[in-house]
């Protein structure tokens, strides 16, 4: 698993050490996410990674978890490829990233939606490219695991599987992007874009105390 684009300096300036020795890193305010379900692309967070959640038959409201839990081992490490674990503990919700060997996620891919500033607020929102296989189903198969606000920008944790079809953006660019599969950059020009807000395209999403 490799965790794209993460500026580690960032997150040690920007975090909090739990009393565990985590660095824990906040994506932003919290946020109160409404959806008519029929419509609603984010499954796995409205159900197994929210602070708070109400339905009926036709809505579903919830808060998203949004702090991502980095060990000391991944975040100090000098390794500048990015190459992490995953584990999610549903019971709190909680999202662990680690070093390689330190949890058993290790497929797909990982990374935040939007590039951050020196000031770690979002200087711009990351591209989700995807073919004409992918296009329908993108927003299913690409997960939303934690989700925040950060003046006015929705900023979230992605994991995208090892699938064909789908990259991942890079900054400055409208049409390269890195596969997930190899690591590498291509020509995604014929490819659709996505960003962030699209996942909550048919959702109203506020600011919650």
């Amino acid at each position: 698993m490799n965790f794209i684009g993460l500026d580690k300096h960032n997150i040690l300036v920007n975090s909090k050490i739990t009393e565990d020795g985590y660095y824990c890193y906040n994506l932003g305010n919290l946020v109160e996410v409404t959806s008519i379900k029929s419509l609603n692309s984010n499954k796995l967070i409205s159900s197994n990674l929210t602070a708070r959640k109400t339905e009926d038959k036709l809505m579903v409201r919830y808060v998203p978890a949004n702090e991502i839990y980095f060990s000391q081992a991944f975040v100090e490490s000098e390794d500048d490829k990015n190459f992490a674990s995953l584990y999610i503990n549903y019971d709190i919700p909680r999202i662990y990233v680690g070093a390689p060997a330190e949890f058993k996620g290790t497929t797909g891919v990982l990374t935040l939606s939007g590039f951050l500033s020196a000031n770690n607020l979002v200087e711009s929102q990351r591209l989700v490219f995807g073919n004409d296989k992918m296009v329908d189903n993108l927003k299913s198969r690409v997960k939303v695991l934690a989700l925040g606000i950060k003046d006015n920008e929705l900023l979230a944790l992605y994991y995208i599987p090892n699938v064909r079809g789908i990259t991942v953006g890079i900054k400055g660019s409208v049409n390269r992007a890195i596969s997930p599969v190899t690591l590498k950059t291509k020509d995604c020009t014929s490819y659709k874009s996505f960003i962030i807000d699209d996942w909550f395209e048919k959702s109203k999403v506020k600011v919650v105390g």
